[in-house]
């Protein structure tokens, strides 16, 4: 005689699995936008004030992107991607990218500088992490986070 095994709620556990899988996709949203408002608060002390509206310029972007490209929301379904970014420049300060590239310049009042942009999101990895991973997991780190959430490439968007 063959054993037999018979299974049950296997839809309620799918649309367990999901709301699940939903609530950690918000979770990681939310984190990753507090995580950058970390790095902007950083990279706020570094930008030069010389150049009129530059430090009000900046700002929090957000979007998810779909699996095509077509923009998702945070909730997104699957294949969707969120994505927070720092930009500094706009129509109040359409030099922001010359002036982050003028290393040969002094900026004013120091530590105001160049490359202000990478510098300040640099120092703020370890804090970013830190702000990621409480906003995932609700939790402290009681030490120093491994450096796998973020990576130390910061490239221009």
């Amino acid at each position: 005689m063959a054993a037999k095994l018979r299974v049950t709620g296997v839809e309620a556990t799918i649309r367990s699995l999901n709301v699940k899988s939903e609530l950690m996709r918000i979770k990681v949203a939310e984190g990753t936008v507090a995580a950058v408002y970390v790095g902007k608060k950083k990279v706020d002390t570094y930008v030069p004030l010389q150049y009129g509206p530059l430090l009000a310029s900046g700002r929090v972007e957000t979007n998810a992107v779909g699996p095509q490209g077509q923009a998702a929301g945070v909730r997104g379904g699957q294949g969707a991607s969120f994505r927070a970014s720092l930009v500094y420049g706009g129509p109040m300060a359409p030099y922001a990218a010359f002036v982050h590239e003028m290393v040969e310049i002094p900026h004013y009042p120091p530590p105001r500088q160049a490359k202000y942009l990478e510098k300040g999101m640099r120092e703020s990895k370890a804090e970013m992490e830190k702000t990621l991973h409480r906003a995932v997991t609700g939790k402290f780190f009681t030490t120093e986070p491994p450096g796998t959430v973020f990576n130390n490439t910061f490239a221009p968007l």
